[in-house]
């Protein structure tokens, strides 16, 4: 799966011209875009052991482990080429983020529009990795 997972990355990399440093390791506690430092840190188990599956479940459209590791993954790369195309309007959606919401994990995912775009990214990308070996 790291195998797969990398092969995303590399073509989105190249594809969009990233200079974002991804980080996939299979332990951690947590997957998330800095903005900050330019990097995605992206940990396998963290989402096999629930980061709210029922809620990648939902935001994905798929019920199976594997495409939900695959469209989080998507999801992170979004916000870095969001962030790339255009970095001041994604600090002023950020620093207007209910930080309520994320800690509690309540809707947050629907009502930030850096983390709308990022889930219609992923939808849209998903189905062309689906396949993929």
């Amino acid at each position: 799966m790291k195998e797969k997972l990398n092969k995303i990355t590399g073509q989105y990399k190249s594809e969009y011209n990233l200079d974002t440093r991804i980080d996939i390791i299979q332990e951690g506690l947590n997957c998330y875009f800095n903005r900050k430092g330019n990097y995605i840190f992206f940990a396998i188990d963290f989402i096999k052991n629930g980061y709210t599956n029922n809620n990648l479940t939902k935001r994905s459209g798929y019920k199976d482990f594997e495409n939900n590791l695959v469209f989080a993954l998507l999801h992170e790369i979004h916000h870095a080429i969001d962030y790339k195309n255009n970095s001041q309007k994604f600090d002023d959606e950020f620093a207007h983020v209910n930080i309520g919401l994320y800690r509690d994990d309540k809707e947050y995912h629907h009502s930030c529009p850096f983390e709308i775009r990022a889930d219609e990214f992923a939808r849209k990308e998903l189905v062309k990795w689906i396949e993929v070996n």
